[in-house]
C-alpha cells in the first residue's frame, strides 16, 4: 500500500480505566486526526490468560484468542469515540482512505502477515509489537504507545531506550527485536495529547 501519512497510537488495555482516557479518544476522534489506533486487550486478554492456564490452551490458540480480545477492546474504544471509524483487518485498514482517523480490529485473516514476517505465537508478543510491526508494514509517520506509567516519557526513542523499557516490562520482551523504521514515542497517557502531531495537517517531526 503506498505510504501512510500519520501516526499509529497504541491504546493498552490498561487505560480502560483510566482518568485520562477520555481526553486520548476525544483527541483521536477529531475529524483532522491522522492516526491509527491500535488496541490492547485488556480485561479482554487477562480472560484468555486465565483460559490459557485453566484449559490447558496451546500457544496457537492463545494467541489467536488475544487477537481476537483486541478486537473486543477496541471496539469498545470505538463505542466511546465514533469519530473513530472501524477497520475489521488488515486488508480493510491498508485499502482505507485516509479522510478520517481508524481503528484496527484484528481478525484470524491477519495472522498470515503476522507469520510471513516471522513473528511469534506467544505471550512475548503485545499489542506494542503489533502496533510496531503495523507502524513498519505502513511506512507511517511516527508510532506512539500510550502509557499508564507516573514518570515522564519520551520522545524519539533510542533503541537503548526501548530495550530499557522492554527489560522494565513497560513493553513487551518481542519489541527490542524489531527494528523501527520510523521515529517511536513512549508517552504517560497522563500527559495528554494535546502537542502531538498526528492532531494536525502539518507533517510530523522526524529525529532519525
Amino acid at each position: 500500500m503506498p505510504r501512510y501519512p500519520g501516526w499509529v497510537v497504541k491504546l493498552g488495555g490498561s487505560l480502560g480505566d483510566s482518568p485520562w482516557l477520555a481526553s486520548w479518544l476525544s483527541a483521536l476522534a477529531q475529524p483532522g486526526a491522522r492516526c491509527i489506533v491500535v488496541p490492547g486487550g485488556g480485561r479482554f486478554a487477562d480472560a484468555v490468560r486465565g483460559a490459557q492456564e485453566g484449559w490447558n490452551l496451546s500457544e496457537d490458540a492463545a494467541h489467536a484468542m488475544a487477537l481476537l480480545a483486541m478486537a473486543q477492546y477496541g471496539l469498545a474504544l470505538q463505542s466511546r469515540a465514533p469519530g473513530v471509524v472501524l477497520a475489521a483487518g488488515l486488508e480493510a485498514l491498508e485499502q482505507g482512505e485516509h479522510t478520517a482517523p481508524r481503528l484496527w480490529l484484528p481478525t484470524l485473516a491477519d495472522q498470515h502477515a503476522l507469520d510471513a514476517d516471522q513473528l511469534p505465537r506467544d505471550w512475548s508478543l503485545s499489542s506494542d509489537s503489533l502496533a510496531l510491526w503495523l507502524a513498519n508494514r505502513l511506512q507511517a509517520d511516527a508510532l506512539l504507545l500510550v502509557k499508564p506509567f507516573d514518570h515522564p516519557g519520551i520522545r524519539d526513542c533510542t533503541p537503548g531506550q526501548l530495550r530499557e523499557f522492554a527489560s522494565r516490562g513497560v513493553l513487551d520482551a518481542c519489541f527490542p527485536r524489531l527494528t523501527p523504521s520510523c521515529p517511536v514515542h513512549v508517552l504517560a497517557a497522563r500527559d495528554g495529547p494535546h502537542d502531538l502531531a498526528f492532531l494536525d495537517s502539518s507533517p510530523p517531526p522526524r529525529g532519525r
